[in-house]
């Protein structure tokens, strides 16, 4: 025979790690190896904050006279802390089972001694919550969601993450802060809901703010000068105020190259003008004036036309129509 805890149970080869001190009178106190629920085909049980507990323990805490509804703080080895409810008590003597994502939440693996008391905690008036991610809020309606979801749940405990499951999908919630105390009880409770901004949202923003500050140019720097006066040299500044000089100097060169251009035809057109005048000379004949000297051409013409009736002349005198001695056809 092995006791469990402080009271103890026979027939369970185990002695409780925990220093147990004297449960006050009607305080429930048992040390029980924590498993998941899924060990039990109770995967249900992961939609919400409730654990499953031996049969002896429902016994005692009859006994003991509890508070209704039945909460309880849960304890892990390591000291992580929160608080559940219960749904049956159909476990195995010595054994619990819980949702996975609260064994994650008090870092119990499977088989682990875990410290469970009951607990009286007050009716919650606010609780503030932050998705760790915002594909939460892609949702339709995630207030709708959490609302309906959290009424699978009893208590919530400040610190703790607890698991939404909506579409096939998880989605983690941080409890932030609870009042009045660090646990809450939800059950029949008008609770007002605050959320903050997701916890990838803040940690994106974060880095882009750290991203901002790091981009500042920190090479400027102040310098006194012997007027005592203080110039802040920029170096940024400085690089865009010659890029804007180098700009400057290329605009004028390029402006000055094409007047140079402009000018060198022009003056190509200058001079071709000046061939094609030399060349082509109006009123080049001897004859000056239209009433002056006749050209060169008119009196080529006159020279034909009087040998051309010098000619005539001569054909004239050579041929004389009848110009015979005068003979008759009687002759």
């Amino acid at each position: 025979m092995f006791p469990l805890g402080g009271s103890g149970l026979p027939g369970f080869p185990f002695q409780s790690p925990f220093p147990v001190p004297a449960p006050p009178p009607g305080a429930f106190q048992r040390n029980l190896r924590a498993y998941p629920v899924s060990f039990i085909d109770k995967p249900q049980l992961e939609n919400g904050d409730k654990i499953i507990l031996p049969p002896s323990a429902l016994d005692a805490l009859t006994q003991m006279q509890v508070s209704y509804p039945m909460l309880f703080q849960l304890e892990s080895s390591a000291g992580r802390i929160t608080h559940c409810g219960v749904m049956e008590f159909i476990a195995e003597e010595g054994f619990a089972y819980l949702p996975y994502w609260m064994m994650q939440n008090i870092a119990v693996s499977e088989g682990e001694l875990i410290k469970i008391r009951n607990a009286n905690l007050p009716k919650g008036t606010f609780v503030k919550l932050r998705p760790q991610s915002s594909e939460f809020l892609a949702i339709s309606d995630p207030k709708a969601v959490l609302e309906a979801r959290l009424r699978n749940f009893s208590c919530l405990t400040q610190g703790d993450t607890i698991a939404i499951h909506y579409l096939n999908r998880i989605y983690w919630i941080d409890i932030l802060q609870v009042q009045p105390g660090d646990a809450i009880s939800i059950i029949d409770a008008d609770v007002n809901v605050e959320f903050a901004p997701p916890a990838d949202m803040e940690t994106q923003q974060a880095s882009e703010n750290n991203t901002a500050t790091n981009t500042i140019p920190s090479n400027s720097h102040s310098t006194n000068m012997e007027s005592g006066d203080n110039i802040k040299t920029n170096f940024v500044s400085d690089s865009k105020a010659k890029l804007e000089e180098r700009r400057n100097a290329a605009i004028h060169a390029f402006r000055n190259a094409r007047q140079g251009q402009r000018a060198l035809q022009d003056s190509d057109s200058e001079s071709s003008e000046e061939e094609n005048t030399k060349s082509f000379v109006p009123f080049q004949g001897e004859g000056r004036s239209l009433r002056g000297t006749v050209s060169s051409k008119e009196t080529t013409r006159s020279k034909e036309n009087s040998s051309k009736e010098k000619t005539n002349n001569s054909t004239a005198t050579s041929f004389v129509p009848f110009s015979g001695k005068g003979r008759t056809l009687r002759d």
